[in-house]
């Protein structure tokens, strides 16, 4: 009976060992990815003389460290802005805008956030617009993921009704262009603002 129940021991520690070692693993390949794509935005900025190409890296630059390194996404981000208002790239100045509010809604700093999704999505709601059938998807695409950041913001501020307004036009939005992961989001972010407010049956 003892070796038995030893050997279930030793068959769990073993079995532990190995899911920590594929999780570590796994945890390293995405580490490493995202260093490889930060060396090469990187790399870019350092070589490109092309004001478009340089904004447009130093924007992903700043969402891809968002985390890790918000003060630094906000520099980078703001450069990325300051230059695409030069050369008037109406997509990467909507894309620095989002940048700059998620990075201070990470940091509590709500207003803000508000401010700078608004601008994001005023500017997408332009580039809906355009003629060129690309552009004016990629703007759609930007103004649902806008009113969901900004339902986000009013969810964190107990504005549940305010945020549940952001949601369902964002989802509607989603659900014209069959963007699942954008549907599958604010449905979840519903559920969330129906949970707080007692309405359990519809969360």
């Amino acid at each position: 009976m003892e070796k038995i129940y030893r050997s279930v021991i030793m068959k769990n520690a073993l079995s532990r060992f190995y899911l920590l070692l594929v999780f570590c693993l796994v945890s390293l390949g995405s580490f490493s990815q995202y260093q490889v794509e930060i060396d090469s935005l990187k790399n870019v900025i350092e070589i490109t003389k092309d004001d478009s190409t340089m904004a447009r890296a130093l924007q992903r630059l700043g969402w891809k460290i968002r985390s890790t390194n918000p003060a630094m996404a906000m520099d980078y981000s703001n450069q990325a802005l300051t230059l695409a208002v030069k050369i008037k790239k109406k997509d990467i100045i909507a894309s620095c805008y989002t940048n700059i509010g998620v990075i201070n809604k990470r940091q509590g700093n709500y207003v803000k956030a508000i401010e700078y999704y608004l601008k994001a999505l005023n500017l997408y709601e332009e580039i809906s617009n355009f003629s060129e059938e690309a552009i004016s998807e990629s703007g759609k695409v930007g103004i649902g993921n806008s009113l969901n950041n900004l339902g986000v913001i009013y969810y964190y501020q107990g504005s549940y009704n305010l945020a549940m307004e952001y949601f369902e036009k964002g989802l509607k939005i989603s659900k014209e262009l069959d963007n699942q992961r954008s549907i599958a989001s604010n449905l979840n972010n519903m559920g969330l603002v129906y949970w707080h407010q007692g309405e359990y049956d519809r969360a």
